[in-house]
C-alpha cells in the first residue's frame, strides 16, 4: 500500500438514528445498548427496573461486568460512570458542533479541555466523574443462569443542574478570592507575586466550565439557542459578567501584559508550562504514571504536526513517568483508566492557529476525582521564533475538504420501503436503534493516537453486531485517490461480535492526512466503477461528493424477500510522517 500510517485517531465510529419506543423511554445510549449485548440483549429483569427511571426525568446508565462478585460490581460501576458521563459531554459536544456563528472557533477552543478536545475517541475514556449518582445493583436477587453484573447508575436531572449549580457558585467564589488576593500583590509592585497567583485561577475556569457543561447535559432535550447563547457568552466574555471580578479569557491577557514569557525557541514553550504549573503547585506523586496525550490540532481529530517534538520536549522538561497510551487492539483490553490505577493521570492538549499567534492549551487531570490540577495557556507569535514551528498537519485543507463528504451516516428503510438517511448534525445526537446495525473499526494498535514509522504495517479490524457485507476504502493523501481496499467483504454469524481482521497494509510515502472509511450493510453492495493501477483499484470518481455517493452506492438490489435493509459506517482518520 502505498500510503498509510503515523498517528492514528478514532473520530467517529458509529452513527445510528432514532431509537425504538422501550429504548427511547428508557433512555439507553447506544453503547451501552451495544456493550450490554455484544452476545445478547440486556436481560428483562435489568428492562424492567429501567421502567421505573422515565428518561426526561432522570439522567441514567448500566455498566455491565462479567462475574458476579464484588469486584465486578465495582467494574460495573466504573463503565456506567464513563458511559454516563459519555451521554453528558456528547450531548454538549453536538450543541457545540452545530454553532455556525462567527464565535464557533472561540466557543470550541474555551471548552476544548473539558469536552475532551472534541475527539470522540478521547469521549470512550473521559476524565469527568459526576458527583451525586446514585447506585444499585440489578443483579443480586435475580435468578438467572448467566455471569454478568449490571450496574444502574442514575440521577434525578433537576438535582444533577441544583448540584453544579451550587458547584459553580462555590467555584465563583474562589475564583473571586484569588483574583482580589492578584490585585493586592498588583498594588503594591509585587508583580511576580502577582502573576503567579492570577495562574493559580486557570483549573478552578476550567472546573468552572465543566460545571456549567454538566448542567446543559444533564437537560433531557435542550433548547440548542438557549445553550449556543449561554456558550457563546461565556466563551467570549472580556469582563466577568455580573458574577466574576474577570473571565478567564481577561485574566490570560492581563499574565501575559504584566509577566510576558520570552519564547523565542521551541524550548521556551514547554518552559513556560513548566512556570505556570509550578505556580499552581501541579505536582504528581513519586511513581505515578501520567498519561501523555498526542497533542491536537483545534477540534479536527487530527494530532498537530509540531505533536511529536513537542512531547520529547514536554517529557524533558517534567520530571513525571509519563505513558505513551498504548491499547491491544482487542475491545476486551480497552478499558478506563481508572481501572488502571497505575496510570492516574492525563497530560493533553490542543494547539490553535489564528494567523501568526499560536495558542497552545494544556491540562493535568486525576482520573480518579476528575479534578483539573493544573491548566496552562501559552501563547506566541510563530513568526518571532528563530526557527517557525509548522503546527497544521500536511494536506489539512484539502483532507477537510474530504472528510466532510465521508461523514458516517446511519441508513435503514422506513414502511414504505423509501431510504431514512440520518447524517449527524441531526436535532439531537445520533443513536443506533434496538438490533440495528453496528459496525466499528480500528488498528492492530488500538484506537487512540499512536505513532508509525515508514515501512511498519497496519492491521485493520472491524466488528458488527449482525451479519453484513463490509466495502472498505482508503483515501490517500497527495494525490487524494481514493482506493477500493475490500468490497463486499462477508461477515457470517459465527464472527459477528467479535473482531474480524479484514487487511494488513504498509505504511509508504506520499504523506500526510488520511482517511479509511468502512461501511457495512445487510445486503450485497451494488457494483462500483473502478480503474486498476499497480495491482490497487481506485474509484473513478474523483470528486469528494461523487465519491461518497459511489462508495456508499446508494441505490438498493432489488430483493423483494428482504426487509431489514440498513447501512452504517466508521471512519479512522490517519496522519502519516515520513520519521
Amino acid at each position: 500500500m502505498r500510503n498509510m500510517l503515523v498517528f492514528f485517531l478514532i473520530v467517529c465510529t458509529t452513527i445510528g438514528c432514532a431509537v425504538p419506543e422501550l429504548m427511547e423511554r428508557t433512555g439507553l445510549s447506544t453503547t451501552t445498548y451495544a456493550h450490554a449485548s455484544e452476545t445478547d440483549p440486556l436481560p428483562v429483569w435489568v428492562l424492567s427496573e429501567l421502567n421505573k427511571y422515565p428518561i426526561e426525568t432522570f439522567l441514567f446508565e448500566v455498566g455491565k461486568s462479567r462475574g458476579t462478585g464484588t469486584a465486578a460490581f465495582e467494574n460495573a460501576l466504573v463503565d456506567a460512570r464513563k458511559r454516563i458521563a459519555t451521554r453528558i459531554l456528547g450531548q454538549v459536544q453536538h450543541i457545540v458542533l452545530s454553532n455556525n456563528s462567527v464565535q464557533y472557533d472561540i466557543v470550541r477552543e474555551h471548552y476544548s479541555a473539558v469536552l475532551e478536545h472534541y475527539c470522540l475517541e478521547s469521549l470512550k475514556f473521559p476524565a469527568l466523574q459526576l458527583g451525586g449518582l446514585s447506585e444499585q445493583n440489578l443483579s443480586v436477587n435475580a435468578a438467572r443462569a448467566d455471569q454478568h453484573t449490571y450496574a444502574l447508575v442514575y440521577i434525578r436531572r433537576d438535582d444533577l443542574k441544583r448540584l453544579y449549580a451550587e458547584q459553580a457558585q462555590k467555584l465563583h467564589q474562589e475564583i473571586n478570592r484569588t483574583l482580589a488576593d492578584a490585585r493586592n500583590a498588583e498594588n503594591v509592585r509585587d508583580i511576580k507575586s502577582a502573576a503567579r497567583i492570577y495562574l493559580r485561577t486557570y483549573p478552578l475556569y476550567e472546573a468552572l466550565k465543566e460545571a456549567e457543561i454538566i448542567q446543559i447535559g444533564a437537560e433531557y432535550a435542550p433548547n440548542y439557542h438557549d445553550a449556543l447563547t449561554q456558550l457563546e457568552k461565556a466563551a467570549t466574555d472580556t469582563s466577568g459578567g455580573n458574577v466574576l471580578i474577570m473571565s478567564h479569557r481577561q485574566v490570560i491577557k492581563r499574565v501575559r501584559e504584566i509577566d510576558p514569557p520570552v519564547i523565542v525557541t521551541a524550548k521556551d514553550i514547554t518552559k513556560t508550562f513548566g512556570l505556570q504549573l509550578d505556580a499552581q503547585k501541579a505536582n504528581i506523586s513519586s511513581g505515578a504514571k501520567v498519561q501523555l496525550e498526542p497533542l491536537t490540532y483545534r477540534h479536527e481529530g487530527l494530532i498537530c504536526h509540531f505533536s511529536r517534538d513537542f512531547n520529547v520536549a514536554i517529557q524533558e522538561q517534567f520530571n513525571w513517568h509519563f505513558v505513551l497510551r498504548k491499547r491491544g487492539f482487542k475491545r476486551k483490553n480497552i478499558i478506563n483508566s481508572k481501572m488502571m490505577p497505575e496510570e492516574r493521570f492525563r497530560f493533553s492538549g490542543t494547539c490553535w492557529e489564528n494567523g501568526d499567534e499560536i495558542t497552545i492549551r494544556k491540562t493535568l487531570r486525576d482520573l480518579h476525582t476528575g479534578e483539573f490540577l493544573g491548566s496552562s495557556v501559552v501563547t506566541f507569535l510563530n513568526s518571532r521564533l528563530r526557527e517557525p514551528l509548522v503546527f497544521t498537519p500536511p494536506n489539512y485543507q484539502q483532507f477537510s475538504e474530504t472528510r466532510k463528504a465521508f461523514t458516517p451516516r446511519y441508513i435503514k428503510l422506513d414502511d414504505n420501503n423509501q431510504e431514512i438517511i440520518r447524517p449527524p448534525k441531526s436535532t439531537k445526537p445520533q443513536l443506533s436503534p434496538v438490533g440495528g446495525l453496528e459496525v466499528e473499526v480500528w488498528t492492530d494498535k488500538g484506537q487512540d493516537p499512536v505513532y508509525y514509522t515508514a515501512g511498519e504495517t497496519m492491521k485493520v479490524f472491524v466488528h458488527v453486531n449482525q451479519p453484513a457485507y463490509i466495502r472498505m476504502l482508503y483515501i490517500l493523501a497527495g494525490d487524494r485517490k481514493y482506493t477500493l481496499l475490500q468490497n463486499n467483504y462477508y461477515i457470517d454469524s459465527s464472527r459477528i461480535n467479535s473482531e474480524v481482521e479484514i487487511g494488513e497494509f504498509v505504511c509508504a510515502p506520499p504523506f500526510g492526512a488520511e482517511m479509511l472509511v468502512v461501511a457495512a450493510r445487510t445486503e450485497k453492495f451494488p457494483p462500483i466503477e473502478t480503474f486498476e493501477d499497480n495491482g490497487y483499484f481506485f474509484l473513478v470518481d474523483q470528486e469528494p461528493e461523487a465519491a461518497a455517493r459511489a462508495f456508499r452506492g446508494m441505490k438498493r438490489i432489488s430483493n423483494p424477500d428482504q426487509t431489514d435493509f440498513q447501512h452504517n459506517e466508521a471512519q479512522v482518520v490517519v496522519v502519516t510522517e515520513e520519521k
